[in-house]
């Protein structure tokens, strides 16, 4: 067992399903909208709404400012949400970063903050617990989505 993983890692398979692009979003009207790309000092000093820190997007976010050399920023409003980080984004002067599909269900309220750097790609899996008997409906749902993500490959 590696140090730092809880032994149900173990215990689990992972069936990637596909990656998607990161964006940096911001309501259709934000003025950072009229400028050119911004660096991540920037973006750094702007009011954010972000996701829990255990989320992927998150960490990708995080580690893209880690790598520049400097802390990542610290976010005005976290929500486990989606939906509600992209409707606060929509109606405020904040950015987030979103995986690419959930952008695209905002257009036209929000809009892609154009930056200089690129952000890491989110990963979607499908866990279940190995050595176990699953439920037909299980089954069934993990041969769904990865026909899904053979059939709609995600673009940027």
């Amino acid at each position: 067992m590696t140090i730092g993983q809880p032994e149900i890692y173990h215990q689990l398979q992972i069936t990637p399903l596909w990656t998607e692009p990161l964006v940096v979003v911001a309501s259709a009207s934000h003025p950072v909208l009229r400028r050119k790309a911004l660096t991540l000092a920037q973006l750094r000093e702007m009011d954010w709404v972000m996701m829990p820190h255990i989320t992927s997007g998150r960490r990708a976010l995080e580690r893209m400012f880690l790598r520049a050399g400097m802390p990542p920023p610290v976010p005005r409003i976290e929500t486990e949400s989606f939906h509600i980080g992209l409707s606060l984004v929509a109606a405020s002067r904040q950015i987030m970063a979103v995986p690419h599909s959930a952008y695209v269900q905002y257009q036209p309220r929000v809009k892609r903050v154009p930056i200089k750097d690129k952000i890491t790609n989110g990963s979607v899996v499908f866990v279940t617990l190995s050595g176990t008997p699953q439920l037909p409906a299980v089954s069934d749902l993990a041969r769904a989505f990865q026909r899904f993500a053979k059939a709609y490959p995600v673009e940027a």
